[in-house]
C-alpha cells in the first residue's frame, strides 16, 4: 500500500461510482409522468354492455348498483338488448329525473321492486319441493313446464292473441322517454333484431325498448317502420 492510498483513506474519500449512485437515487425520487396523471383524476371511464335474459337483468341491476356506488367510475356510455336495454333506459332515466348516481341508483330499485310486483300473478313459481330444498331454480315447477310444453306447440300469436303484455304495460307508464333523451352525460344504444333478415340493429334512441325485449317464442314481433323487430341474443 503506497503512502498516497493511506492519506486518501484517511481523508474519508469516496469511491468514484459514487456520485453516480447518488444522482441516479435522486432521478428515481422522481415521479413519473405517468403516475402523476393517474393521480390528477383517478376516474377511470368505462363503458358498458348489457345482456338480455330476465334473471340477468336483475343480477344486472345488482352490478350497476355496486358500479354507480363507485365514484372512481364514469360511465360513458352503455349499449343493452331486452332486458340490457330497459336497464340502460332506466338508469338514465334515474341520473337526469332524480340526479345523478344516487338517482340513477334509486331508479333502478324502483323499477325492478315493481318488475318483482308482477311475479305475484305468475303461474311460474318454485314447487314446494324446491322451496323445502331452498332451491331456486324453477325447471322443476308445473307452471314452468306447462307453458314450456305450450310454447313448443303453439306460437305467440296463438296463446296470447290479444297480446297482453304487463312488462310492456309498466316501461310505457314509467319510462319518461323525454327526460331521458335530454340525458346528455350518457350515450344509450338499443339493439334488436329484424325477423325478416335475422340481423341485429343499433338503435340511438329509446323507441326500441320494448321491441328489444319481446322474445320470438312468448312475445309477437313489433314493427318499426316497416320491419319486424325481435329481442336480440
Amino acid at each position: 500500500m503506497t503512502m498516497k492510498q493511506t492519506n486518501d483513506e484517511a481523508k474519508g474519500s469516496k469511491p468514484k461510482n459514487s456520485k453516480a449512485k447518488t444522482i441516479k437515487a435522486k432521478r428515481s425520487d422522481k415521479p413519473s409522468a405517468k403516475s402523476n396523471g393517474a393521480g390528477r383524476t383517478g376516474i377511470k371511464t368505462i363503458n358498458l354492455a348489457l345482456q338480455g335474459g330476465g334473471s340477468h337483468g336483475a343480477f344486472t341491476w345488482g352490478v350497476l348498483d355496486r358500479l354507480l356506488e363507485e365514484e372512481r367510475l364514469s360511465i360513458e356510455g352503455i349499449s343493452g338488448t331486452s332486458a340490457g336495454a330497459m336497464n340502460a333506459a332506466i338508469l338514465a332515466q334515474g341520473f337526469v329525473k332524480r340526479g345523478g348516481r344516487q338517482g340513477a341508483r334509486d331508479e333502478l330499485a324502483f323499477f325492478w321492486r315493481k318488475v318483482s310486483e308482477l311475479a305475484r300473478f305468475s303461474p311460474v313459481h318454485r314447487s314446494p319441493f324446491d322451496l323445502v330444498l331452498g332451491n331456486w331454480n324453477i325447471d322443476g315447477s308445473p307452471g314452468s313446464l306447462w307453458l314450456d310444453l305450450l310454447e313448443h306447440v303453439f306460437s305467440p300469436y296463438q296463446l296470447n292473441p290479444m297480446n297482453l303484455n304487463p312488462l310492456r304495460d309498466l316501461l310505457a307508464d314509467h319510462l319518461d322517454v323525454p327526460a331521458i333523451q335530454d340525458c346528455d352525460r350518457l350515450k344509450i344504444f338499443i339493439c334488436a333484431t329484424n325477423v325478416e333478415t335475422g340481423h341485429a340493429r343499433v338503435f340511438c334512441s329509446l323507441q326500441p325498448v320494448c321491441h328489444s325485449a319481446s322474445r320470438p317464442s312468448k312475445s309477437t314481433a313489433r314493427p318499426i317502420g316497416t320491419a319486424a323487430t325481435w329481442a336480440t341474443r
